[in-house]
């Protein structure tokens, strides 16, 4: 019983993320504009290309997940997540620091 909540404790988190990182995006979008000095068609393009790009991934990682095994797919996934997370926290912080 302790290793399955664990589990779903995990898999909670995974979806939470998932729903942050999407509500990230979204109050984005003001300082994407004036980053990119463009107009909201723009940047609500950019968001729908990322939606694109995240669903086909979870589809095809889907299917990797059936042949390798979903738990090593999640904690990969996690990995990555976490990762390019962190690599563009890095990078904002080198953008902002004077030079």
């Amino acid at each position: 019983m302790k290793h399955e909540s664990i589990a779903l404790g995990l898999l909670v988190l995974g979806v939470m993320m998932g729903g942050i990182d999407t509500t990230i995006v979204v109050l984005a979008m003001p300082t994407m504009m004036a980053g990119l000095n463009t107009d909201l068609s723009a940047v609500v393009w950019a968001i729908l290309i990322y939606i694109l790009v995240v669903t086909i991934l979870a589809t095809q990682v889907g299917r990797l997940g059936d042949i390798r095994g979903r738990t090593k797919m999640f904690n990969l996934g996690m990995l990555t997540f976490a990762t390019s997370s962190a690599l563009a926290s890095v990078a904002k912080l080198a953008l902002s620091m004077p030079v």
